[in-house]
């Protein structure tokens, strides 16, 4: 194991394609179905916190104000729960051997989740975390952007977290697949590493 993050005294974790896979994919042919044709596009804007979709990663509008805003998009009347199981068919599976790393790594050093997501996103994957009836129990403390009302890459984001947290950015290593995320991380002295499929979670901590 890198020297670096054995030594941190926190270790934070992004969600999606590091603890949970994602996949768009799945997401963009189900609002494809539902007439929203460009879709990958607005969830593209909702990284930047641009958009309603943008608005709901950092909880500036309501789950109810999020379907309202797709049907004014793409100008249907789909029901509530055709918006969210298209939202929601991005969420892939949460393998079991993530949920045993981080309860392996609690053992010895402060381990928690930051995440930019969204109400119906935290409902479908709240109790995905084997032996877990939430996500919230499993890290020692969740963040979530909805929830912040701000996201990643915004640099107020990652000041919180470590203030909360009462650690320096040199004490702090943070785990992501978002190059846009590790940079603004980097700027503030926070140790970054990048979770894709060369380099999965697990990789790190051998």
């Amino acid at each position: 194991m890198n020297t670096t993050i054995k030594n941190a005294k926190l270790l934070i974790f992004d969600l999606g394609n590091v603890m949970i896979d994602i996949d768009l994919q799945a997401s963009i042919k189900g609002f494809h179905y539902l007439g929203f044709d460009d879709i990958k596009d607005n969830i593209s804007a909702s990284h930047a916190g641009d958009g309603f979709m943008g608005k709901f990663e950092t909880g500036d509008i309501s789950v109810e104000e999020f379907y309202d805003e797709v049907r004014k998009y793409c100008d249907c009347d789909f029901t509530d729960d055709a918006i969210a199981n298209a939202w929601n068919a991005m969420i892939g599976e949460f393998p079991q051997e993530r949920v045993r790393l981080v309860e392996k790594l609690k053992e010895k050093q402060r381990v928690v989740l930051l995440s930019n997501t969204n109400e119906l996103h935290r409902q479908a994957f709240d109790a995905m975390a084997d032996g877990y009836i939430s996500i919230d129990l499993l890290f020692h403390r969740t963040y979530y952007s909805h929830e912040l009302h701000m996201a990643k890459p915004n640099a107020q984001i990652f000041l919180s977290v470590l203030a909360e947290e009462g650690v320096k950015p040199e004490e702090a290593c943070f785990f992501d697949d978002s190059d846009l995320n590790l940079q603004a991380a980097r700027k503030l002295g926070i140790h970054a590493f990048k979770v894709d499929k060369q380099h999965d979670i697990l990789s790190y901590f051998k």
